[in-house]
């Protein structure tokens, strides 16, 4: 795109949403909408939110609510920053579908085309998984958050971890969420076109659509003037929640962003990858991405929805039995919603700095509701009944330690997961993983669990048994740091 051609349609891009024209039953079913957010606010007892709702080529609805300062009083607006966390997959293979469509990626060739130094526990998924694979959750290989969660590795470093996880099932079986697999993703398109995947899709998604707040780093979101802390409830308060730095996993989550820029990048999908005078993704070439490719969920507590399917970077369903193509995101505190009914020519973003995702789906269900004249469900007290209070860890009265404490003291490592510090507290053990530690309270013989908290580098409950060798000394750690395989083996090395 030439730099006058960009400058045209960025002004017309902006002059779109600047414009707040609707059609009068679109003003009519909106009536008492933002009322109606103030009470779920209230009802929950969130710090704030921002929504944008986007319908036929129009911004018709765009306002902050609540907090997104606590101790400042300081108001969300539409500019407001917040983590979009997951929301940003859809980015990374909107711009695979690009180098698709330049001839550079093929989404069904093997990832060894162009990454080589690839590599995965399994040696027939690791010549055999390919760029689709890697989008579509479906390689086999669960979840392992922890390897990326808290940790310092760089994104070439979480790649390369990946070859010493543990697959739960066969390849190309079912659907199993996986981050570290889009960050690979993302390695690929840095590989294919020798820039960063910050910089790719600045270049080629953020600038054409006028995007200009959106960033990908929390460090840099935390120096503009109008961002989002996030918060989460402690006992009947609202605790500071601490921001958490997933620059490596950019292309899986790292994007921050506010409704103002957000309603842009719906219409963009809306509007089959046209924007204004340029074609940025052909609308042949985006409905790859829209479309599914994988079961994700075969059943659905809700009648109103349907199973879902996953496409690209974007889960495919129904609601009251039209089309939804969405994605949900969350890290730390921080949580995001996006929506598209496309046969509806819809769209609807909301983020909100609570841990609770309840609060977007009843906002998003709701604006749905009333936008195609449906019967307005009571999501906010459905999804509340469904919530159960916190787990309790109670070790019972139980039987002595085999050894003191200093012999637990020592260094543990795992070829991913990393390094783990066990201390002597006084009369009971920390663990400090990069940084974050948290206590341990004894159970039983050779098993502690972490005790209640907020934060931490591990969850709270998360059970660690210690194995000795055959001189009878400590040698390793058990940790259940991913449920669908064995427990993870830490091996002392200090």
């Amino acid at each position: 795109m030439s730099a006058i051609r960009y400058i045209i349609t960025l002004i017309l891009v902006s002059a779109l949403f600047q414009i707040n024209l609707y059609s009068d039953d679109v003003e009519k079913n909106l009536e008492g909408f933002d009322s109606f957010i103030n009470k779920v606010i209230d009802d929950w007892n969130a710090p704030g939110m921002a929504v944008a709702i986007v319908k036929d080529g129009e911004l018709v609805f765009g306002e902050g609510f609540g907090y997104r300062n606590i101790q400042n009083k300081l108001p969300v607006t539409p500019q407001s920053l917040f983590a979009i966390a997951s929301c940003s997959k859809a980015f990374t293979t909107t711009a695979i579908a690009m180098l698709v469509e330049d001839g550079l990626i093929d989404w069904d060739a093997p990832v060894r085309d162009y990454l080589p130094e690839f590599r995965m526990s399994d040696s027939y998924i690791n010549e055999h998984i390919t760029v689709r694979d890697l989008v579509t959750h479906r390689s086999g290989l669960p979840r392992h958050d922890r390897v990326w969660l808290g940790t310092p590795f760089t994104r070439e470093e979480l790649v390369e971890k990946i070859q010493y996880l543990d697959f739960s099932r066969e390849f190309r079986e079912t659907y199993q969420y996986n981050n570290l697999l889009y960050v690979t993703a993302g390695r690929v398109i840095e590989a294919v076109t020798g820039s960063t995947w910050e910089s790719f899709v600045n270049h080629r998604i953020l600038r054409p659509l006028g995007m200009t707040a959106t960033n990908f780093s929390v460090t840099d979101m935390q120096l503009a003037d109008d961002f989002a802390f996030a918060y989460t409830i402690g006992g009947n308060n609202l605790v500071l929640a601490p921001f958490r730095n997933v620059d490596a996993l950019g292309p899986a989550g790292s994007i921050n962003s506010n409704i103002s820029d957000m309603a842009k990048w719906i219409q963009f999908n809306l509007d089959r990858g046209i924007v204004m005078l340029d074609t940025l993704l052909s609308p042949e070439h985006l409905a790859q991405v829209h479309s599914p490719w994988f079961v994700a969920t075969r059943s659905v507590e809700d009648e109103e929805l349907s199973f879902v399917n996953y496409g690209l970077g974007w889960r495919i369903s129904s609601y009251q039995g039209h089309r939804i193509v969405y994605h949900a995101g969350a890290i730390g505190a921080y949580r995001a919603y996006v929506m598209l009914l496309p046969d509806h020519n819809i769209g609807i973003v909301s983020i909100t700095n609570y841990n609770r995702a309840q609060v977007n789906r009843v906002v998003t269900y709701n604006a749905i509701d009333r936008l195609l004249e449906l019967e307005q469900i009571d999501w906010s007290t459905r999804l509340k009944e469904r919530m159960t209070g916190p787990r309790e860890y109670k070790c019972h009265d139980s039987p002595r330690l085999t050894h003191s404490l200093n012999a637990y003291s020592g260094t543990y490592e795992h070829p991913a997961y990393g390094e783990i510090t066990i201390d002597r507290n006084g009369n009971r053990l920390s663990v400090t993983r990069y940084g974050e530690t948290s206590q341990l309270e004894h159970c039983k013989f050779n098993m502690f669990r972490r005790e209640r908290g907020y934060w931490g580098a591990f969850s709270a409950g998360t059970r660690f048994t210690f194995i000795v060798n055959e001189e009878d000394e400590i040698d390793r750690v058990l940790i259940p740091l991913e449920s669908a395989v064995d427990d993870i083996v830490f091996k002392r090395t200090r």
